[in-house]
């Protein structure tokens, strides 16, 4: 019985961590926000890869939060506000 719930916690376990999602928040003054507004989440595993080739999820400007699945490891995100102006400064 031990052995079948040390199977069941390990298999539970690597399940979770492979799959386990992140949730991305942030602030952004709603009297800034304009209706053409997404916000572009770059992301990578990687960085010795420059940001404009990292990956890119866009969320539109009436969100402030977003969650996404990861695989075990190390992410790295920044993000941009786009408008018809064009695209902000990577944030900090």
């Amino acid at each position: 019985m031990k052995r079948l719930l040390f199977l069941y916690l390990f298999f539970f376990s690597f399940i979770c961590s492979v799959y386990a999602p992140i949730k991305l928040l942030w602030n952004y003054n709603d009297f800034e926000v304009t209706d053409d507004m997404i916000f572009k989440i770059y992301y990578t595993s990687d960085l010795c890869v420059p940001v404009l080739q990292w990956d890119i999820i866009t969320v539109p400007g009436g969100f402030r939060s977003i969650v996404l699945p990861t695989e075990v490891g190390s992410r790295f995100f920044v993000m941009t506000a786009s408008n018809y102006l064009g695209e902000s400064d990577f944030n900090k």
